[in-house]
């Protein structure tokens, strides 16, 4: 099918009216469409392509944020109501729609579906829960995936995440990408998983240690996620990506993380380094009393998960001192001095201060 004839089945198959032309080039300067784009990721997607010079433009309920980024255009919608949401977006075109969506694949599904017309490159921010287990490290895009066989009413984030992937490549079968990213931390993070343990480093706590310390850890700054994503849209880089971070060629350990922060925050701090077996014995839970840490031999491929297929592509990583001094300031811009974790919330994760000082006089 020549290009001529392509350009016009696109013109008569959807509301939207595009510059035949601009399908197939790319601009220095891209006109990007965000979905979403006021919560956290979508915020450094926003302010990574900005600092590129291109024009952005959300698309929300205006519900989240309202009044962030005043000086953008933002196109009022509800995804909720299935086509009848994208309306505001008729008769438009941008070189590439971005959509970071984690709920239902319905969603996804809708959004792709009718913006087929408005854009050449559609990406979609997924995650490595797509994956259907993490015994082998090192897994790259090519591993197993989860399985769809459970009733959709019985799906969880992982199901609906793959789904998503599916819709995205059925309805942009030559112009998508799909970023994989492991955990997701950094300026506006709205879970405190990793402040849990940089701000009681900051203040200068004896704090039960995640084991030994010896076992890996992976996490991405957003904006590294974010300046990906731009370089994708500026290179036109189609396909499935990993992006899990932060160091380049191998993980990071959690004795490596905590000992950067003291050097950073707080040198009184004090880390009591111990074992698996012992918070086991106590009943010290993996992620929700030790937010973000996985003992080595508990899905060893989680935490070492392989991106070098983006990272041959141009993904790069920022020190994880940036990271970690993004992540005590928006902290402390959000939560009070004496804000206390161990509440079992998404903002107040990890031991309660009674139950760790109790463990903590069993290794003195």
């Amino acid at each position: 099918m020549n290009r001529r004839l392509f350009a016009k089945q696109l013109l008569a198959a959807s509301p939207f009216v595009i510059a035949p032309t601009a399908i197939f080039k790319i601009p220095k300067k891209l006109n990007i469409l965000i979905l979403g784009g006021t919560n956290f990721l979508g915020p450094a997607i926003v302010n990574a392509a900005l600092d590129k010079g291109h024009n952005v433009d959300l698309f929300n309920r205006g519900i989240t944020n309202p009044d962030i980024f005043p000086q953008l255009q933002h196109f009022k919608g509800d995804r909720s109501q299935g086509a009848e949401g994208y309306k505001s977006l008729d008769n438009r075109y941008w070189h590439i729609i971005i959509d970071t969506w984690s709920g239902n694949s319905d969603y996804v599904e809708d959004a792709a579906k009718y913006l087929q017309g408005a854009t050449s490159h559609y990406l979609y921010t997924s995650s490595i829960s797509v994956y259907k287990n993490f015994h082998e490290k090192n897994m790259d895009e090519s591993a197993e995936t989860v399985s769809l066989e459970l009733a959709k009413d019985k799906w969880e984030y992982p199901e609906n995440k793959y789904q998503s992937e599916l819709f995205t490549q059925q309805y942009f079968p030559k112009a998508h990408t799909i970023l994989r990213p492991g955990p997701i931390k950094g300026w506006r993070d709205t879970s405190n998983d990793l402040a849990y343990w940089l701000i009681k480093v900051m203040r200068g706590e004896k704090i039960l240690g995640p084991g030994n310390g010896l076992d890996p850890l992976q996490f991405i700054d957003v904006k590294d996620v974010a300046d990906y994503i731009v370089h994708c849209a500026e290179r036109n880089i189609k396909g499935i990506y990993n992006t899990s971070g932060p160091l380049k060629n191998e993980s990071l350990t959690w004795n490596e993380l905590l000992e950067t922060a003291q050097k950073r925050l707080n040198k009184e701090a004090e880390i009591m380094w111990n074992s698996t077996d012992f918070l086991k014995k106590h009943e010290v839970r993996p992620f929700d009393d030790m937010p973000l840490w996985l003992p080595k031999d508990t899905d060893p491929g989680f935490m070492s998960i392989s991106s070098k297929k983006a990272i041959d592509t141009g993904l790069s990583y920022r020190p994880i001192e940036k990271t970690i001094k993004d992540i005590v300031k928006w902290f402390q811009i959000k939560y009070g001095e004496d804000f206390e974790f161990g509440k079992g919330t998404e903002a107040s994760p990890g031991l309660a201060r009674q139950k760790e000082e109790a463990l903590l006089k069993m290794l003195s």
